[in-house]
């Protein structure tokens, strides 16, 4: 077992099998603790992270402003050091960035960049549709169900019509109008299914999941 203190960076050389996190945050001070599992077919590596100290500016962000940088390349200044790739998620509790970059062959390499190391983030170059069905084709499960255009603008529009039908306020974000924000505090994004939502409230994740699931047209379509 290995332990780090005030660790900025992780770098995924193997599959992360599971990603624990504790978050206590008292005003502007945050306490917290990261438990991250990584397998490889040899090994496995514990990691243990906990850290305290000031939220940045970057922790402040709402996951509306952090979900804008999402599919799209960037150089992330942390801990006095430079990292670049394409971004294909942030934590919406540690604001913990990933980043990924492209390599030849169908390879990529992936790190996270601790939320509360980062000092500034710049955008380098937008995605388009298809840096974003790449981005999310290297963490498709093996075997998972893939969507054509028609199909999830279809889910898409099934989706809305179930909120409207059960009046829950949502409005229309991203580059191409993929993302669903319903009420201020939760995303859903592409194939828009339960697992497919974002929220650092757990009580409002739980109650829309529970909601998308009960959705018969949704059903019908899984």
């Amino acid at each position: 077992m290995y332990f780090f203190n005030d660790c900025s960076l992780i770098i995924f050389p193997y599959v992360v099998r599971g990603i624990a996190q504790f978050t206590t945050i008292y005003s502007s001070y945050c306490i917290r603790y990261t438990f991250v599992i990584f397998c490889s077919p040899h090994y496995l590596l514990y990691c243990f992270e906990a850290e305290t100290g000031s939220m940045n500016e970057w922790c402040r962000k709402k996951p509306l402003e952090w979900q804008e940088y999402v599919n799209k390349e960037v150089k992330v200044n942390a801990a006095e050091q430079e990292y670049k790739g394409w971004v294909f998620t942030v934590d919406p509790v540690s604001a913990n960035i990933v980043l990924v970059n492209l390599k030849d062959g169908g390879k990529a390499s992936v790190m996270a960049v601790m939320g509360h190391a980062v000092e500034a983030v710049e955008v380098l170059r937008e995605g388009d549709s298809s840096m974003a069905d790449q981005l999310t084709s290297l963490f498709m499960p093996a075997g998972a169900q893939s969507y054509s255009r028609e199909e999830l603008e279809n889910r898409k529009s099934c989706l809305r019509d179930w909120l409207e039908k059960n009046r829950i306020p949502f409005t229309e974000q991203g580059a191409q109008q993929e993302t669903l924000c319903v009420a201020g505090a939760l995303t859903v994004n592409p194939p828009y299914g339960p697992e497919d939502c974002s929220s650092s409230n757990e009580i409002i994740l739980s109650r829309v999941q529970h909601l998308i699931q009960s959705n018969p047209d949704c059903q019908q379509d899984q």
